[in-house]
């Protein structure tokens, strides 16, 4: 959806981001691939509610479930 690129943006900064967090808010120091995990997730639902219909085309079936 975002492409290679800018996906790949999107994951370094988001793993930058996620270190520079835990390194302010803990007093030990961790890095690792949650942060940058949580940071796609959180790319992929802020495109989900700028073009929510083309989200939903693409995605909406794997991730929305109705029990």
């Amino acid at each position: 959806m975002y492409g290679s690129v800018r996906f790949l943006l999107i994951y370094l900064f988001a793993c930058f981001a996620g270190t520079l967090g835990s390194f302010l808010l803990t007093p030990s120091l961790s890095a690792g691939a949650s942060g940058a995990i949580f940071g796609c997730f959180g790319a992929l639902l802020f495109f989900g509610i700028k073009k929510p219909s083309l989200f939903f085309r693409k995605m909406g079936s794997n991730i929305y479930c109705s029990y």
